[in-house]
């Protein structure tokens, strides 16, 4: 029979233990803040229930300023699209649908944000999609703030505001006009 020789069990610094549960703790919340599940918990929490961020964009067809406090009274619904964006294509319809209704006409109001690299040709190519579908939403072009300012990681992405001016709702992906008019309906109540 021979004899074997173990080691005593190796000792963890208490160092250690520490620097590697705060490692993890820091990649968690980088996971947290950088998916698109975190981006989006951390803008509904950041921007939801809070006053609108007031924004001045140019409208794209007339090239006057155009400002989200304009319309307090109102429920305003922000749609954040590109043009190269095919989940904000297929939503544009139920989009210009809601901007078009009469009977919506007195209480809501619909600002489309187009959110395309800023180019010299820009304008030009989101008048000329706007055209090829027929399209007559007001449409602004955003410079970055009204991205920033809502806190948009991702398009398409709806930002509802109440008649108070408070934001209601933000949502990201593509929605139906049915799941448009009820977001609509629950923001004109409050």
């Amino acid at each position: 029979m021979t004899e074997t020789t173990q080691r005593p069990p190796k000792q963890t610094s208490r160092g250690t233990i520490i620097a590697v549960t705060l490692g993890l703790l820091l990649v968690g919340m980088m996971v947290a803040t950088t998916s698109k599940v975190g981006k989006r918990a951390m803008a509904k929490w950041q921007v939801e229930d809070q006053n609108a961020p007031n924004v001045a964009l140019v409208n794209v067809r007339t090239n006057k300023r155009i400002s989200t406090q304009d319309f307090h009274g109102k429920v305003v619904l922000l749609d954040f699209w590109a043009t190269w964006c095919p989940p904000c294509r297929k939503q544009m319809p139920a989009i210009e649908k809601i901007a078009t209704d009469p009977t919506l006409a007195d209480k809501v109001e619909v600002l489309s944000i187009n959110t395309d690299e800023i180019e010299p040709a820009r304008r030009a190519k989101v008048r000329k999609y706007l055209n090829q579908y027929k399209y007559t939403m007001t449409t602004l072009l955003d410079d970055g703030r009204a991205s920033r300012a809502y806190h948009v990681f991702s398009i398409p992405t709806l930002v509802v505001i109440d008649k108070k001016g408070n934001v209601h709702s933000l949502e990201h992906g593509v929605h139906s006009e049915e799941r448009l008019r009820e977001i609509i309906d629950e923001a004109s109540q409050l």
